[in-house]
């Protein structure tokens, strides 16, 4: 990020990580195809990519409690 007090990190299937320049392959999130780089992700303003399984059924209950208590805003969400 460009300032010392705020860190961005990008969030990537571990089953796909095209991101961090990574293998590709299918991953548990839906409608969203192998290889999927979002057309507005700036690689410029992220500090790191974090590989998270789509596997584990605790992690989205987990990522939702997270953003409900630090209000932020998460996509895509498929439970």
């Amino acid at each position: 990020a460009w300032t010392n007090d705020v860190r961005i990190v990008a969030v990537e299937p571990y089953e796909s990580q095209p991101l961090a320049g990574g293998f590709v392959g299918n991953h548990g999130i839906p409608e969203i195809g192998f290889g999927f780089v979002p057309k507005n992700f700036n690689a410029y303003v992220v500090d790191n990519v974090a590989a998270v399984s789509t596997t584990n059924t605790e992690m989205y209950t987990l990522a939702d409690g997270i953003a409900n208590k630090l209000f932020v805003a998460y996509a895509p969400y498929t439970k």
